[in-house]
């Protein structure tokens, strides 16, 4: 029988119903939902801002000029012009819960092999790649919200959603002091991205893709961010570590 107490979320198909159920278990599943898709657009727009922080970086490692480094910032906003309704008609074919995995896929897969480029041809066909991530993201991201959310919390979570942009942006820039190269500032964008598509074990399942994968693709990403030391992030925190105990000693 129907409660009007609460709602409770199942899998059905490719579809994420909301059903008359307990009210604390409603509210821990629409919360984790909300939590995961914020992540997500936050992740991507991650990908947007790496580009100006890495600039000083892309100028020194690859001699590229600020025209280039400009088409590698601006290819996002070309494919959101151009693909923005091939999009959302994937999603009303494919179904919101697989483009927003394949968004994430192609956020951890561009972004591995950005930082893998040898030069700025393979870059930019990686950042094509993140791009599409990025836009199928975006446009599956408010599909399954205005799906999950329940009407009486709708307006919060499109709140929450629209602050994903601003705060990758301003993640963004704060992180950037701490990467001394922009490879490191590449993987750790897969990292996250990956760490996301692992918390999604249901759309895993559904794709027939083994999560093993995906531990595997920020495994060795995150090994390489820690293993480029003392001029990766870990050289980072240990300098900074080393900074504030000579402090204290003072």
């Amino acid at each position: 029988a129907a409660s009007a107490h609460g709602l409770a979320a199942t899998l059905d198909g490719d579809r994420l119903v909301i059903q008359p159920g307990a009210d604390q278990g409603a509210d821990a599943v629409s919360a984790a939902a909300n939590a995961i898709l914020v992540a997500a657009g936050i992740a991507a727009s991650l990908q947007v801002g790496k580009t100006l922080i890495a600039t000083p970086m892309l100028q020194a490692g690859l001699g590229l000029d600020l025209g280039s480094i400009g088409w590698l910032a601006g290819i996002f906003a070309l494919l959101g012009l151009v693909g923005g309704i091939p999009a959302g008609a994937f999603i009303t074919r494919f179904g919101d819960r697989r483009i927003l995995l394949l968004g994430l896929g192609a956020v951890v897969v561009g972004s591995g092999l950005g930082a893998l480029a040898p030069r700025y041809g393979v870059l930019m066909g990686s950042r094509i790649v993140e791009g599409l991530g990025f836009l199928m993201i975006t446009v599956a991201g408010p599909a399954i919200l205005n799906r999950i959310s329940p009407p009486g919390r709708r307006d919060f979570a499109f709140a929450l959603w629209s602050c994903f942009m601003p705060a990758g942006m301003a993640i963004a820039m704060l992180a950037g002091p701490f990467f001394s190269g922009w490879r490191s500032v590449w993987w750790s964008g897969a990292v996250i991205a990956g760490l996301l598509l692992r918390a999604l074990p249901a759309l895993l399942t559904d794709l027939g893709i083994d999560g093993y994968v995906t531990i595997g693709i920020f495994g060795v990403a995150l090994f390489h961010a820690l293993a480029t030391a003392p001029t990766g992030i870990a050289g980072k925190v240990s300098s900074l570590l080393t900074r504030f105990t000579r402090g204290e000693e003072r």
